[in-house]
């Protein structure tokens, strides 16, 4: 990775920021792309160690131009979870990592990764579009190297308030008197967030097999019901007020039951595997919020 020119998205977000550190302590080159709107606190650490480009001002076509790029990491992704409209999630997870792609294509860009999802595709928008993305990557497999990246669901300290475990531990913190909930019997498989970031680092330094989609899932070892997991962190932060309401919300439609199985063409990374346990990661992520000022 040393000396290569990297381009990143999503470099503002939790998942992103955290790439960019990585990418950064080895010795790479890193240029990241961002909106005017775009909350870059995130970043203010390491503005000194990347160039910062903002999307609103220049093309992406320009940008190709301007820089010979090595590699192209699109972690930009709108969950749909902040009252973003139809057309911002499409733009986001769908129309602008095509317009990555193409460019990346036009231009010789030597390899692509693109960080997908482990939902099903009928999920929700932010599903739905991921999947569309991901039947480009597959039509353009023969024209650049191409990495898919399958994220199970990941947390640490610093993630939006929004995100699973950090708005559980939010909502014990401040003893709220009651949190709904499905029936949390979805089996899932939460990673930390350090270990998604060295697995990625293992990922851009591997071999890349032409004329096919590379395929990387990234997961832990432990597998937790949705209900296990809140009690978990409940127990964690010593909660002793806040009531559980188990089935009151209605599971998604489409929602898969157990956490995502391998894919095909499954690539195995070689001398990785999670570092931090479950119990371990929720400690150091409570820790982190119940010390955080408000």
């Amino acid at each position: 990775m040393k000396n290569k020119i990297i381009l990143l998205t999503g470099a503002s977000g939790f998942l992103g920021s955290s790439i960019a550190k990585k990418i950064i302590a080895n010795e790479a080159k890193l240029i990241v792309l961002v909106r005017t709107k775009s909350n870059l606190n995130r970043l203010m650490n390491l503005k000194d160690n990347l160039e910062i480009v903002n999307i609103d001002t220049i093309s992406i076509s320009e940008i190709f131009k301007k820089y010979k790029i090595d590699l192209v990491i699109n972690a930009a992704t709108s969950y749909g979870k902040k009252g973003e409209s139809i057309e911002e999630i499409v733009n986001a997870n769908y129309l602008f990592p095509l317009s990555l792609l193409l460019n990346s294509i036009d231009t010789g860009v030597k390899e692509f990764i693109n960080i997908g999802t482990s939902l099903q595709p009928f999920v929700n928008e932010y599903s739905f579009t991921k999947h569309q993305f991901l039947e480009w990557l597959i039509f353009h497999k023969n024209k650049i190297k191409i990495k898919n990246v399958i994220l199970e669901y990941f947390y640490g300290p610093e993630d939006d308030s929004w995100k699973f475990v950090t708005m559980l531990f939010e909502k014990f913190k401040s003893n709220e008197p009651y949190i709904d909930f499905t029936s949390g019997e979805q089996k899932r498989n939460f990673i930390y967030i350090a270990d998604v970031v060295n697995a990625l680092i293992k990922i851009i330094d591997s071999s890349c097999n032409k004329d096919q989609i590379n395929y990387y899932h990234i997961k832990s070892s432990e597998i937790i019901t949705i209900k296990e997991l809140v009690y978990l962190c409940k127990k964690i932060s010593k909660n002793s007020v806040t009531e559980l309401n188990f089935g009151v919300v209605n599971n998604r439609i489409d929602e898969i039951k157990d956490a995502a199985n391998d894919v095909m063409n499954l690539i195995s990374l070689q001398n990785w595997y999670p570092q931090t346990k479950l119990i371990e990661g929720l400690e150091i992520t409570w820790k982190y919020i119940n010390e955080k000022k408000n």
